[in-house]
């Protein structure tokens, strides 16, 4: 118990750290923008690029994947159809439920509590999600709310990701075998070397960053719970039909992995939602977003929190 606490204080030491920069205006928005993009930009996907590229890759990982966008398609159809219903009445629901802050909020989460070496089984899952939010999440998004159709923009924003670049960067490296033929030259070492470096930095940066955004629009506070408590539990419900009906048929059985699928499952929306609301939908619906994606990092934390001190 004592050595679960240890390693969670931290989470919570550093998320109150990025709160009380922005309360007491000890660093600027503007250096905070700065530091996100050095660690959305660069640290964060040079972390991905050093897991994918020693990541043992096995057949289960296609599987995977296709369950994942499969879990959340079945996530956004539900939610669609209940979002008229009496009593929920909300537009946003659908489009605030899959896809997830993997990076940002579930990599330090896990890190905290099992280390960098049980990252792997816990960052393959970004690849369904990563592909949802790109090819499923966003064209739909702007299709309901502005009427754009599918461009080819879309796919030129994917495959200019960080996270895109790095993951695929590292997956083609593995598979193909170069990584065992370059492994031996010594400027590649030192590349990794690096980039392994910079992905020290992601996880206490990230909760700093995690609590300086950490901001709330009271006027939508009463709308924001009820599609939290409404994401929740679908979230919690269908995932765990998911990992009982599918998953657990082809992926042996492996705690690690359970807990992994178990943090996956109460992340916040994407970060990059509420953005796009703001640029495809109405003032109002962006503030909402805002407000989930707040709400449920805290909550996500707590839930965490009790679930470790559990296990």
């Amino acid at each position: 118990m004592g050595e679960i606490i240890s390693k969670i204080t931290p989470v919570f030491i550093l998320i109150f750290l990025g709160f009380i920069f922005k309360k007491k205006g000890l660093i600027k928005q503007e250096t905070m923008d700065e530091m996100k993009k050095l660690v959305l930009d660069i640290a964060l996907p040079a972390l991905l690029f050093i897991i994918f590229i020693h990541m043992e890759i096995k057949i289960e990982v296609l599987g995977l994947t296709a369950v994942n966008i499969l879990f959340f398609c079945l996530l956004l159809v539900f939610t669609y159809l209940i979002k008229d219903l009496k009593g929920i009445s909300s537009p946003t629901l659908p489009f605030l439920t899959p896809g997830l802050s993997f990076g940002t909020m579930g990599i330090p989460l896990f890190i905290a509590v099992f280390g960098m070496e049980a990252l792997p089984t816990f960052s393959v899952l970004n690849i369904g999600n990563e592909l949802f939010i790109w090819f499923v999440l966003v064209i739909l998004l702007k299709y309901h709310f502005s009427g754009e159709r599918f461009s080819t923009s879309v796919f030129k924003d994917f495959i200019r990701s960080p996270f895109i670049i790095a993951v695929l960067s590292g997956l083609i490296l593995n598979i193909s075998g170069l990584r065992d033929i370059i492994s031996q030259n010594i400027l590649y070492n030192g590349l990794v070397s690096t980039l392994d470096l910079l992905g020290t930095i992601v996880s206490p940066l990230i909760l700093i960053i995690l609590g300086y955004d950490l901001q709330l629009n009271r006027t939508y506070i009463r709308e924001s719970v009820k599609i939290l408590v409404i994401r929740y539990a679908a979230m919690l419900l269908l995932g765990g039909l998911v990992k009982y009906l599918i998953l657990d048929r082809f992926i042996h059985s492996d705690p690690l992995f359970d807990y992994a699928w178990f943090t996956y499952l109460i992340l916040p929306p994407s970060n990059s939602v509420p953005l796009l609301f703001s640029n495809y939908s109405t003032e109002e619906n962006a503030s909402i977003a805002t407000n989930v994606v707040v709400l449920s990092s805290i909550l996500c934390i707590l839930i965490y929190t009790g679930f470790v001190l559990i296990i």
